[in-house]
Order: C-alpha cells, then sequence, then structure tokens
C-alpha cells in the first residue's frame, strides 16, 4: 500500500486540516503556516506536553493518540478539565496571558504538532484569515466547557456517563470515524474524575448501562448498542 500516512503530511494534505487550519486560507498563507508549524512531536505516554502556569511556547494540535489537561490542588491532588483527540487543540487558553492554563498529559503514544508562539506573532496578526479563525477556536472551546458543565450538573451517574459516551461518539462522527464502535482512551480513574463520580459509582454505572443492554465493553473497548436508549439516558435531568 502505497497511502501516504498522517504522520508524515504537510498541513496541506493532512487529513486533520479542516479541524487546525481554515479551509479558505490562501496558498500563500498556507505556505507560512507551514513555515511555522513543527510537525510530528512525539510524546510518550504519562509525559506532560506543559505545566500550569509555566510559560506557554506553543500551541499543540493533537495529530495521533489522545491527551488529558488537568489542575493539580496545593495538595497534589488532580482535577481532570478535558480528553483531546486528534483534530483537537490546547492551549489556546492560555494566550491572553502566555501562561499555560492548565497542564496536559498524554494518555497514551502521542504525536502533535506545535504552533510556537514565539515568532508567530506577525502572522497570527496579519491579515490572513488566521486571526478570526482562532477566534472560533476559542468560541469551540468554550463550548466544550460549558458542555462539560452541563454534563457534571446531572444528577445520576448513569446520566453524566451517557451525556459522556454520547458527546465522544458525536466528536468521532464529526471527524469521520466510528461512533458506535470505539476505544476509551482515559483511564476509568481519569474518567470518573472528569464526570465527578467516586471509581466505585463509575463502575457500578457502567454495569447498570451494560445490564440494559444500552452498551458493551470489553476492556476499553466501548460499543454503542441503543442509541436511543442513551440519547434517553443522557437527557435525564
Amino acid at each position: 500500500m502505497n497511502k501516504k500516512s498522517n504522520m508524515t503530511l504537510a498541513c496541506n494534505d493532512c487529513a486533520l486540516r479542516q479541524y487546525c487550519l481554515p479551509s479558505q486560507l490562501k496558498a500563500e498563507d498556507m505556505d507560512k503556516a507551514e513555515a511555522i508549524v513543527v510537525p510530528n512531536n512525539p510524546i510518550k505516554k504519562n509525559q506532560n506536553l506543559y505545566l500550569t502556569g509555566e510559560p506557554m511556547s506553543s500551541i499543540h494540535i493533537v495529530k495521533v493518540g489522545s491527551v488529558k489537561t488537568y489542575l493539580t490542588n496545593e495538595h497534589g491532588e488532580e482535577s481532570v478539565t478535558g480528553f483531546h483527540l486528534p483534530g483537537d487543540i490546547l492551549g489556546l487558553e492560555g494566550l491572553h496571558s502566555l501562561e499555560n492554563a492548565n497542564s496536559a498529559s498524554a494518555m497514551e503514544p502521542t504525536l502533535v504538532c506545535k504552533i510556537p508562539c514565539e515568532g508567530s506573532d506577525s502572522f497570527l496578526l496579519s491579515d490572513s484569515e488566521l486571526p478570526h479563525y482562532f477566534l472560533k477556536l476559542l468560541s469551540r472551546e468554550m463550548k466544550k466547557g460549558q458542555k462539560y458543565r452541563l454534563l457534571i450538573a446531572k444528577r445520576s451517574a448513569e446520566a453524566r456517563l451517557s451525556g459522556f459516551i454520547l458527546l465522544l461518539s458525536q466528536h468521532l462522527k464529526q471527524r469521520n470515524l466510528s461512533s458506535s464502535f470505539f476505544r476509551l482512551p482515559m483511564s476509568k480513574a481519569d474518567l470518573a474524575n472528569y464526570l465527578g463520580l467516586a471509581a466505585a459509582t463509575l463502575s457500578r454505572a457502567l454495569k447498570q448501562l451494560e445490564q440494559s443492554l444500552v452498551i458493551k465493553i470489553s476492556g476499553r473497548d466501548l460499543e454503542i448498542l441503543n442509541l436511543e436508549s442513551l440519547e434517553l439516558l443522557a437527557q435525564e435531568a
């Protein structure tokens, strides 16, 4: 097979381009973008991409693998704030202060592309479509945060879990990936943390959804068996 891999493609030919660069970007602006972007940076599992409060050096785009973002309190306890898959952009929250607003860690071997902050100012503030597009990306991230707040506002563990599975399924569908059968890249401990549940409560909720034939779980592989029931559970107040 002679197909080019996403791991070696330039921005202009990458299948994920539509999620991190505007489709209407002019050819000359695309050339400038490719000159700035540092592609295919390997990150080991559990390796941090950046830490909260450190000077922000780059915006990161997940190309392969998955990343979690989190905050740590004074006692060293983590609060997971998000999970990020291929095509997702990390670090936009820190642009106003040029300090990382959270920490990010790879949940599996991961490749990221970087847009360095230093040297990219003139391009991001130019007459190209990029400045306007980055405002759209910020808006997209704010909407994600809003969906998360609505998710954890749900009372039952089953409703929170069902809502999360639906959001993940929709996210994968938008990227032309399987939305009914997929692998959960995060650990159960991280998922419970993100949903504001105890680990035992999450396990019971997963078991309940399985017994109700709404989903099927094998290790980290999840299959949605009854989408309508999952949607009804997710709507529970």
